[in-house]
This record gives structure tokens, sequence and C-alpha cells, in this order.
């Protein structure tokens, strides 16, 4: 802030931007941002490998399965939230359970209230989640339908789990 006291605490970087990203702090000039996603479709659409513009364009727009393949592609931690014209909706897993490999924030309570806005129903079929590596909070969520013989909502195989206003049915 250019008063001269070097014993503060440093808020913000070189930007202005916020030092914490993701509950760490980087001392470089600039901050890395955790990569945010924005989920636009309930529909349970495949990967296809292309790029974000591609993966919203086919189909009815960025599914959380794409949103979960580029974060788990990247190695900092991302935010996966819901726009907010889905809120209420239920997205039922049809190509099995969604696979969590890095540092990850899903973010079901579009309107920051601490009620879940989004339901996942795993179909019967598998569990919904497998947190595979990472650290992972899933927040403002309704699990619901995992098959018990799958691990029912959640398994966690590795890395570490963090569960904020989620409703497991």
């Amino acid at each position: 802030d250019g008063d001269g006291i070097t014993a503060e605490d440093l808020h913000v970087d070189a930007r202005g931007g916020v030092r914490l990203a993701g509950g760490n702090v980087d001392l470089g000039a600039v901050e890395i941002q955790p990569e945010r996603f924005v989920v636009s479709t309930l529909d349970d659409e495949t990967f296809d490998g292309g790029s974000l513009l591609e993966e919203a364009a086919d189909g009815a727009g960025l599914s959380l399965r794409e949103a979960l393949a580029f974060a788990n592609g990247g190695s900092t931690f991302d935010v996966i939230e819901f726009n907010p014209v889905l809120s209420g909706g239920t997205l039922t897993l049809t190509n099995g359970d969604l696979d969590i490999e890095e540092d990850v924030l899903i973010n079901g309570d579009i309107n920051g209230d601490d009620i879940a806005d989004i339901t996942v129903d795993a179909n019967n079929s598998s569990r919904a989640f497998s947190l595979i590596s990472g650290d992972t909070t899933l927040n403002g969520l309704i699990i619901q339908n995992g098959a018990s013989g799958s691990g029912g909502g959640v398994r966690v195989y590795g890395g570490y789990a963090e569960y904020a206003t989620l409703l497991l049915s």
C-alpha cells in the first residue's frame, strides 16, 4: 500500500487480485487464480476431447462431466459452478459415475443461501462421484439414488474430501 511498513500481511498481488487462491498463498507478483467452469446443461454429456469452447457448443452446453474432464486435466485448483437457470434441476447420470482426480470445488449452491440447488441422481446404476485423488469440496448438492453395491453416493479412493451443504439420499 506504499506506506513503507513491511510487516503487514500481503492481501493483494501486483494486479490488485486477492492473494489467497484455493486456500494457498503464492508469494509471486501475480497469484494463480483457480480456473472456473460454469455448467450450462443438466444433460450427462461425455467429454469428446475438444476445447472448452467446442465442448460447450456441442450438445446442450457444458455438462458437469465435461467440466470435470477439464478440471482433471489441469494442475491448479478449479471451481465448477452451475448457471443460475439450472437452479432446482436434476442431473441424471447416464454414463456412470463422475471421476474427480484433481483439486476441485463443485458448488451447487447457486444463490449462496446454504441450500442445495442442484441434484445429482446416480440413476441406481452407479455411485455419483468417485474421488480418486486431489482435495475435493462438494457444496450445495443433493446426491441421490447411488447404487449401494458401487459405493452409494460418493466413494473416496484417495485425496481429501470436504462436504458442505450436502444431502445424500
